[in-house]
């Protein structure tokens, strides 16, 4: 999700995504996550 003009994620956007390993969010103009949204991500290693 590298270099995207995200502003905003909705809450549960990665919760079915359980195996997800590496997430690079650089260069967004996200201004804040929703509370919990990487819960269910428990292989998740880095941001």
């Amino acid at each position: 999700l590298n270099n995207n003009q995200l502003k905003k994620l909705p809450s549960g956007i990665f919760s079915n995504n359980t195996k997800l390993r590496a997430l690079l969010l650089d260069s967004n103009q996200l201004k804040k996550l929703p509370s919990g949204i990487f819960s269910s991500n428990t292989e998740l290693k880095f941001m």
